[in-house]
């Protein structure tokens, strides 16, 4: 009679217990530092950026630029005559409204300084391209002020000059100042291009001047039909 074998029933159990552990569960091993440490980096990095979104949904319209939906233009910080020399002093910059801005607003502070107005502007008033370009029409007039044209023989001048621009009126006959620094209002426009076609005909300008001034100017400049010893003369003055 054989005794039983008692020592393999241990076996026999861990051989059935193994047999019944699925491959996957074999394989499966405990995280490790690094694993955990890289979890945890993602999780605060998706939090982090989770929060801002949030942050920026809440508090946009509170930290958007309102300048954003409006025009910067230049202004006239005070009342400016006709001619005058705009200083960086003289304007200002201000925010308007999107669509309340004048189609020809002057948007550049540095475009304006040095230029001449060719009218007078009120305090606050929004500087416009006409106000500094040449040809614009004489607004702004004091009542004491008269536009007198001016007739020259001399027409290679005018190509210097603009609106804006102070001059000395010299009576050619007498070389005496009929008129001293006057603005031009205006200039003649040439009919052609061709300084050839140009010759022969009358171009001049327009000024200001004050009333007492319109006689002499007129006798002046009238006298240009005396061959080269009648009519007037231009010079220009610094700004």
């Amino acid at each position: 009679m054989s005794r039983p074998s008692f020592l393999s029933l241990p076996t026999a159990h861990r051989a059935s217990s193994t047999a019944r552990t699925s491959p996957s569960q074999l394989r499966r091993r405990p995280p490790g530092r690094a694993a955990i440490w890289r979890r945890l980096v993602l999780r605060r990095t998706l939090a982090g950026i989770c929060l801002s979104v949030a942050c920026w949904i809440a508090l946009g319209p509170l930290t958007t630029d309102p300048s954003s939906s409006g025009t910067r233009v230049v202004v006239a910080g005070a009342d400016l005559p006709l001619g005058h020399v705009l200083t960086e002093q003289d304007l200002t910059m201000r925010m308007l409204p999107a669509g309340a801005a004048p189609s020809r607003a002057v948007r550049d502070l540095r475009a304006a300084v040095g230029q001449s107005l060719t009218a007078a502007v009120s305090q606050s008033e929004v500087l416009t391209e006409p106000r500094i370009t040449a040809g614009a029409a004489l607004t702004g007039m004091t009542p004491s002020t008269r536009v007198v044209h001016l007739p020259l023989l001399d027409t290679a001048s005018l190509h210097r000059l603009g609106a804006g621009h102070h001059v000395d009126v010299i009576a050619v006959a007498t070389g005496t100042v009929v008129a001293s620094d006057v603005v031009v209002v205006d200039v003649d426009r040439p009919s052609s291009t061709s300084l050839v076609a140009e010759s022969g005909t009358t171009r001049g300008l327009s000024v200001a001047v004050p009333a007492d001034r319109v006689g002499p100017l007129t006798s002046a400049a009238l006298s240009a039909g005396n061959a080269s010893r009648g009519g007037v003369h231009i010079v220009s003055r610094h700004p």
